[in-house]
């Protein structure tokens, strides 16, 4: 039960994941594909390596604390500030800095995808989040309700997906954010359940690191501003440097406790990486 559960909410984001693709190739063309193709390769990038290595790392404490409430709840509030404070400010820095991004990496060539990379930005940081939680629930064995949120999503998906496709890749990329944003609560408030939480108390645990976030957007346009006629490799390094700089240095100054578990998990992955090479 719970594998064909989880073999169906797989098959069921397979199919929508991919559908947009298949769309754009067919209704807009396969020069607009390819530009969203790249666009979303560079975005996907942090959320599926650092997700999985911390979805890799996290997923024995979740399954080992399934008749611990109290531990689980805590476990998970820590691992979910992690996820945000190790993932977010990259996807937020790679959204902003799209252009130079795109010109460092891929040249002029194929600077028409830099808007596609900031909304696809917007969509990574709802699909980090999104797919942590999916791991966690999978790790209490409720595959069940895995399958009834990727059916409601991406049901959700596939028909904002075809309302977009008349409005370009944009439309497609926009319809995708609206639905994300609309099915977001729901996700969370199904993890809350599990953890014998709330939605105030979910949202409560993470505000010192949107707060953080927020400040780092703030300090990242103003030093956009502040380097716009220098070279944009130098521009997008400085930037990165000056608006994680300062996103550090408040998190020091909050005493935020979550940079210690990170330390750890960098810890044990070197670790483990050193007895395996053994």
């Amino acid at each position: 039960k719970f594998s064909s559960n989880f073999l169906g909410s797989q098959l069921v984001d397979f199919t929508a994941n991919n559908l947009d693709s298949v769309l754009i190739g067919k209704y807009i063309g396969k020069r607009d594909l390819g530009l969203f193709g790249r666009a979303s390769a560079l975005v996907t990038v942090p959320v599926t390596s650092l997700g999985y290595v911390l979805n890799r790392t996290l997923f024995p404490w979740f399954s080992a604390l399934q008749n611990n409430v109290d531990d689980l709840r805590f476990r998970y509030n820590q691992s979910l500030k992690i996820l945000i404070l190790t993932i977010m400010p990259i996807l937020v820095l790679v959204g902003l800095q799209a252009e130079d991004l795109v010109l460092l990496l891929f040249g002029i060539r194929w600077i028409a995808i830099a808007p596609y990379v900031t909304l696809l930005a917007v969509i990574g940081c709802f699909q980090c989040i999104n797919s942590f939680n999916d791991s966690f629930v999978i790790s209490q064995g409720r595959s069940d309700i895995l399958l009834i949120v990727s059916i409601l999503e991406k049901s959700l998906l596939v028909a904002g997906v075809i309302i977009g496709i008349r409005y370009g890749v944009t439309g497609v990329i926009l319809a995708k954010i609206s639905v994300l944003a609309l099915i977001f609560i729901p996700r969370i408030i199904t993890v809350c359940k599990l953890i014998q939480s709330n939605l105030f108390q979910w949202f409560r645990n993470i505000a010192a690191l949107m707060a953080g976030l927020l400040l780092l957007t703030v300090v990242a346009l103003l030093a956009i501003n502040l380097f716009e006629d220098m070279h944009y490799a130098g521009r997008l390094f400085l930037v990165s440097l000056v608006s994680v700089g300062m996103y550090y240095l408040y998190l020091h100054l909050t005493r935020n406790t979550s940079l210690n578990e990170i330390k750890r998990i960098v810890r044990d992955q070197v670790i483990q990486l050193f007895s395996y090479a053994r």
